[in-house]
């Protein structure tokens, strides 16, 4: 790999701190238990954007792009994703802590994170560039998790600098 580019990557997962505990032990305890089919707290097996409105979402502030996913899911329901079980939480968790341990490689690397994220966690990203050789963070103001479908003035930032990126 020459180049890579990340859009909002899962370099930890955002739980409030207080929660993160109980995120950790409820996940284990699913394991335990045999319950790693069960949904997480919160979850259910509607796609999110069938789920939640357009004013409470966190993945675009462009309410044609929100549109545009619910009416993806509605047509072709096998590439709708429901929330997350316990199992995918126990897993992801693990693999975000043994990431966060790893070196940053050496390879010229644009990540995407917009100042409204709310689904993976900012401070790991940016921990993550800081260290991450030839790194480059673009912060999209006003953006949230999905930043190529985001508004079109904030998608034409990302796309903008994604092609220098790639040249």
């Amino acid at each position: 790999i020459r180049r890579a580019v990340f859009s909002a990557p899962m370099w930890g997962i955002l739980i409030a701190p207080r929660l993160r505990p109980a995120a950790w032990a409820t996940a284990r305890a699913a394991r335990w238990l045999g319950l790693t089919h069960r949904y997480a707290p919160g979850g259910s097996a509607r796609a999110y954007a069938s789920l939640i409105p357009f004013a409470d979402n966190l993945l675009t502030t462009d309410p044609a792009q929100f549109a545009r996913m619910a009416r993806q899911t509605e047509a072709v329901p096998e590439l709708a994703l429901g929330g997350p079980s316990l199992g995918w939480l126990s897993e992801a968790l693990m693999e975000c802590r043994a990431l966060a341990a790893l070196p940053s490689p050496d390879t010229p690397c644009l990540t995407l994170l917009g100042t409204d994220e709310a689904i993976v966690d900012p401070v790991a990203v940016r921990a993550r560039m800081a260290r991450w050789p030839g790194g480059d963070l673009k912060v999209l103001d006003g953006a949230r998790h999905e930043c190529l479908m985001e508004a079109p003035s904030l998608r034409s930032q990302a796309m903008a600098a994604l092609i220098d990126h790639l040249g």
